[in-house]
């Protein structure tokens, strides 16, 4: 007979803790212009730490910052006199930072971050500019083309969402597909994964139930109720709204932590398609470009600010407060002073983004789209040495103004072209898909209406540039501009 022992054992694990200030960063950090100021509203109607500025008053770090005289002077010192600015910038900041977001640390103090003075004559800003309502078919397009995959892989993707439903499902089993598509399933299933995390995620599923796991998979943060919603959506699906005390049995969890769970779950789509927006948002640049000393340099909008701060009359009564009400008032007091260290972090990481892809793309404020040099946000990741993630963030929804024109920052991320069929380029163009397409798309505007340009014509006229690329990619890339045929551009009288 076999008697119980009982002995000591020491274990070493690592878990990563997402604080509620590290998640409040997260969120304030992805938000575009309209959100955040939904999100402001929302803080202010539920802190009553958080007031709104009189007109004599401005928000935190702001009276530090003047004019913008100076802001090229310490963007040339950082990056001008180094070829190799990544190393420079790699010098003054950390090379891991915990949890994508521990920015207090990192940063320089908000006196180093200037604002534009967003006068007239310098910016060109136009009250009337307006978003343009992507459809989510361009939205999908978007998020493909960014995304880490070969060109190969674009290429079956893009055939994959060919034989999506009218909801954006996969109809197909995935072995009948694969072999229809002459691909292993192995290969083809993993494929799928990627498109189904893509923005906005849960396209190419099976059914309502990967989408939702998609989504929440997705989400910028993890909690308890994240982890119960997950679980509840893996194993008791179909018994939602059923047989809930079941699941709370099977899964151990409380009532409080159920109803946060479905909550979570009630906030999700059910298809991936949301409506599409049918009127655009006037939108605001987070960042102007300037010149100064021949060297192109971002600075922050000075609209961009927020006319809040702390009550000091309520932050004042914390002290005087007993039991439960000095509970709920500190609670309050750490939450605003959370937020608004959230929207000072959110100015400055956006701003040192935005100066790294100035000086990336320095040519292209000369010359255009003909120029952009291909860069992939983990590329910028690690001269930033921060996570990709929070490039992504960074650059989500913002946008930078230059020369009277509204460009969006994503807009900077091109991949570079097939080494497969761009050889030698790279010297006159920048190497990117973005200019190689710039390049077709000049030709195409000044030549001879009456004798067009065949696509055989162009790819000789690109290799004497030192494109080495091949006729089929020069017509992927005028269809892709929406540039028509020969047959159907020539002019007849």
């Amino acid at each position: 007979m076999t008697t119980a022992k009982q002995s000591v054992q020491l274990k070493q694990t690592q878990t990563l803790t997402i604080t509620p200030e590290m998640r409040q960063s997260l969120k304030v950090l992805q938000c575009n212009r309209q959100e955040l100021e939904q999100e402001i509203a929302r803080m202010l109607d539920e802190n009553i730490m958080l007031r709104r500025l009189d007109g004599d008053e401005d928000f935190q770090y702001s009276d530090t910052l003047g004019d913008n005289s100076h802001a090229a002077d310490d963007f040339a010192d950082e990056f001008g006199d180094n070829e190799d600015y990544s190393e420079s910038m790699s010098d003054e900041i950390p090379d891991m930072i915990d949890c994508d977001v521990a920015w207090e640390e990192l940063y320089d103090s908000p006196e180093d971050y200037e604002y534009s003075n967003n006068n007239e004559q310098d910016e060109g800003f136009q009250e009337g500019w307006v978003e343009d309502a992507l459809s989510f078919d361009e939205q999908l397009e978007s998020s493909l083309r960014l995304c880490d995959l070969d060109d190969e892989e674009k290429r079956l993707a893009t055939t994959v969402l060919s034989y999506l439903d009218e909801n954006y499902f996969l109809s197909l089993p995935v072995d009948k597909l694969a072999k229809k598509l002459n691909v292993r399933p192995a290969v083809l299933k993993q494929l799928i994964e990627v498109i189904k995390h893509l923005d906005p995620p849960g396209v190419a599923c099976q059914n309502i139930q990967e989408c939702l796991l998609a989504q929440l998979h997705c989400l910028p943060y993890f909690s308890e109720a994240i982890g119960d919603a997950h679980d509840i959506l893996r194993d008791y699906f179909t018994h939602i709204g059923q047989k809930d005390g079941l699941i709370k049995r099977r899964l151990g969890l409380s009532d409080e932590a159920f109803d946060e769970a479905m909550q979570l779950i009630r906030t999700l789509s059910p298809y991936p398609r949301a409506e599409d927006n049918a009127q655009g948002q006037r939108i605001l640049p987070d960042v102007y470009v300037h010149q100064r000393m021949g060297m192109y340099y971002a600075s922050l909008n000075r609209d961009m600010r927020y006319d809040i701060g702390l009550n000091e009359e309520y932050a004042a009564m914390t002290a005087d407060c007993q039991g439960d009400e000095k509970y709920f008032m500190k609670a309050q007091l750490q939450m605003a002073k959370f937020f608004l260290r959230a929207l000072d972090q959110r100015h400055q990481t956006v701003l040192r983004v935005s100066n790294a892809i100035v000086m990336h793309q320095q040519e292209y404020f000369e010359q255009g789209d003909k120029v952009l040099k291909p860069l992939l946000m983990k590329d910028l990741a690690e001269i930033l040495g921060l996570a990709e993630s929070t490039i992504s963030r960074a650059v989500s929804g913002k946008y930078l103004s230059f020369n009277h024109r509204l460009i969006e920052l994503r807009h900077f991320f091109s991949n570079e072209a097939s080494q497969s069929e761009l050889h030698n380029f790279g010297q006159e163009t920048g190497g990117s898909a973005t200019a190689v397409k710039a390049l077709i798309k000049e030709m195409i505007d000044n030549e001879n209406p009456r004798k067009p340009l065949s696509d055989s014509k162009i790819e000789k006229a690109l290799k004497s540039k030192g494109v080495d690329i091949s006729r089929r990619t020069v017509a992927k890339y005028r269809e892709s501009l929406g540039i028509s045929a020969t047959s159907k551009r020539k002019r007849r009288n």
